[in-house]
Parts: structure tokens; C-alpha cells; sequence
């Protein structure tokens, strides 16, 4: 009899999962199905994208597109992304580690509201895109719209307070008897 509950209970959790999987894969098919469309699409040429009835596998696979987008200059592009980023992660890097230091082990002043000042950023991190007309007309009446500096600056600014606050809660873990 006990035998029989081990079993049946192994065979409730065994189905129990395996229909999640199931709705899972479903799931995931169901999520890549745009993506999958957009790689077939990039495949076709630009006479049977715009077929009727539209072709959606029978059609020899091209690659057009993929040299338009290679010689538009996009490694260029993606240089500059590239800097910018790097940039904006090495400074804010460095900020947030003096200044997480700082907030954990000093004891100074208005300590708490400055960090507090730090704390109510936050939200600018995650949703910068209500930033994003305020910080160009801010740019723009200082005169430093297309500048690879303005756009580092925007980066940091607005990672600079999470940054922040997740490196002074790694310093809150560390021992102070290490220092």
C-alpha cells in the first residue's frame, strides 16, 4: 500500500511536469515565431516579400539585405556604440565604486541625504526614455547635440544612481575588518 502512494504520487509529479513542459514549449514556439518570421523575411527577395499570396518557405533564400546593411557602414556604427558604452560603463564604474565606499565607510554630514538624493535617481535608470525631450532640449540649448560626449554623459547619468546604490550594498557585505 505504501508502495502504491510512492508510485502514484512519483506519477502525479512525472505528468504534473511534463504537461508544464509541454505548455512551455508552447509557449516558447509561440515567442520565437516573430522572430523566426523576421529571419525568413531578411531571406527572401525584395520581389517576394511583397507577393501575393505571400511564399512563406518556397523561395530561393537571398542574402541582399544582409550585404545592403554590411556595406550602409554599420561596423562604423557599431564602433561608436562600442566607445560610448565603454565609456559611459568605465566612468560610471569608477563613480559608483568611490562613491558606494564612501556612502559605507565614512561617516560624514549628510550622509543619509545625500544618498537618500541618490536613492530617489534611481527610477531615472529604469525609466529614462521620460528623460529622453528634457535631456535633448537641455542639450540642445547648451549646443552639444551630435557629440559623442553628450551621449556619454546622458549614459552615465542616468546608470549612475542604481550603480551606485549596488555598489554600496557590496561594500555592506564586505567585513570591515578587511579595510
Amino acid at each position: 500500500m505504501l508502495i502504491d502512494r510512492k508510485l502514484s504520487k512519483r506519477f502525479r509529479l512525472a505528468t504534473g511536469g511534463g504537461i508544464k513542459a509541454f505548455f512551455f514549449l508552447i509557449l516558447a514556439g509561440v515567442a520565437l515565431i516573430p522572430f523566426l518570421w523576421g529571419v525568413i523575411t531578411s531571406l527572401k527577395p525584395t520581389n517576394i516579400i511583397f507577393a501575393f499570396p505571400p511564399k512563406i518557405f518556397l523561395f530561393k533564400p537571398a542574402i541582399e539585405h544582409y550585404k545592403r546593411v554590411i556595406e550602409s557602414g554599420i561596423a562604423q556604427s557599431f564602433l561608436v556604440s562600442l566607445f560610448n558604452s565603454g565609456m559611459s560603463i568605465v566612468i560610471c564604474v569608477t563613480l559608483a565604486l568611490l562613491a558606494g565606499y564612501s556612502f559605507d565607510r565614512f561617516r560624514f554630514p549628510l550622509r543619509r541625504f545625500f544618498f537618500l538624493f541618490v536613492i530617489i535617481g534611481v527610477p531615472l535608470a529604469i525609466g529614462s526614455f521620460a528623460l529622453l525631450l528634457p535631456s535633448y532640449l537641455y542639450f540642445s540649448k547648451i549646443r552639444m547635440l551630435n557629440n559623442r560626449f553628450s551621449l556619454i554623459v546622458i549614459y552615465t547619468a542616468y546608470q549612475l544612481p542604481m550603480s551606485i546604490w549596488i555598489m554600496k550594498g557590496i561594500f555592506e557585505s564586505i567585513p570591515k575588518e578587511i579595510d
